[in-house]
């Protein structure tokens, strides 16, 4: 991450508590919105609190006294800096009233702190649930596309044209293959064309919209790239 500038918070940051450490030290502690507190070594849970962008209550365990890592404490330390995860132990009992947060700083840049397991044991659905509604909540819901579920292991890609139509390629890397599985788009369009093996397949229908998205569900093999592309059906015959 380039911290040479507080140009950079104009933009999204999603940060550790390593990388929350060492932006204080370098003086952007202000454009946080965090401070850091206690740090724990073991027998730290993550739980979530009351918050739009926790579609789920959930209760996650990295279990550190097996694979290591730290749990970090952070302090909010400006007016609308939320919380959106507590840390607990295992009876159930508050350790640290935050352990990860949002953050829009005065240069309107948006921050996301994680100070437990932030990069690692993330399958846990209503974490990744979670993630996946911080990150739309840090592109100011400007994400083309996203796959909104951890049935199976997927890479998605994404590219807009001019207009309100949107390409993008899904790969299922899994060796399970999805039924229905569901590729939210950034587009107005509520059809899309399905293509396998560079030939257009099918038209699929929208099953639902949220906001400015539409959802799709669509079948994918195992270890199966397939393109959903909304912005040129009349190229192949579909009306």
């Amino acid at each position: 991450m380039n911290v040479g500038t507080s140009g950079d918070f104009v933009h999204k940051q999603h940060l550790d508590a390593d990388a929350v450490r060492v932006l204080i030290e370098r003086g952007y502690g202000g454009l946080i919105g965090f401070s850091i507190g206690k740090i724990f070594d073991a027998d730290t849970l993550e739980e979530s609190v009351a918050h739009p962008l926790n579609p789920a209550p959930f209760r996650r365990n990295i279990r550190q006294s097996f694979w290591g890592g730290r749990a970090t404490e952070f302090i909010p330390q400006a007016a609308g800096a939320e919380i959106l995860s507590r840390l607990v132990d295992y009876a159930g009992n508050e350790i640290a009233p935050c352990c990860s947060g949002t953050f829009t700083n005065a240069l309107g840049g948006r921050v996301a702190v994680a100070g437990y397991g932030a990069w690692n044991l993330l399958g846990h659905e209503f974490k990744y649930r979670q993630i996946h509604a911080v990150f739309r909540w840090l592109a100011a819901d400007a994400l083309d596309a996203e796959v909104p579920e951890c049935r199976v292991r997927t890479k998605v890609y994404a590219r807009t044209d001019e207009g309100s139509g949107v390409t993008a390629a899904v790969f299922n890397w899994s060796l399970e293959p999805a039924e229905n599985l569901t590729v939210r788009l950034r587009t107005a369009q509520d059809k899309a064309l399905l293509v396998r093996n560079r030939q257009a397949e099918s038209m699929v229908s929208a099953v639902g919209r949220d906001g400015g998205f539409a959802d799709f569900q669509i079948p994918v093999n195992a270890l199966e790239l397939v393109y959903l592309d909304t912005s040129r059906e009349s190229f192949c015959g579909f009306t």
